[in-house]
């Protein structure tokens, strides 16, 4: 599994992008900064992108691994 996630091409996926507005807006709730409906609404639409975007990941290490890939 860390062979597919190290060799993976994140950037086709957008996922370095995502995960640094996630950061970012993670540390505006740190600062107890205020969040717009606009920003929840990002956070929350960001979570189920990536939670999507995990489960692929799964199901294709699962089927490598059936098919005795990549260890």
């Amino acid at each position: 599994m860390n062979d597919l996630l190290e060799n993976a091409k994140w950037s086709d996926t957008g996922l370095d992008n995502r995960i640094r507005r996630l950061t970012r807006k993670a540390r505006q709730i740190e600062k107890h900064d205020t969040l717009t409906r606009d920003d929840w609404d990002e956070i929350v639409e960001m979570a189920f992108s990536l939670d999507d975007l995990a489960i692929e990941v799964v199901d294709y290490a699962i089927e490598q691994r059936k098919r005795g890939i990549g260890g």
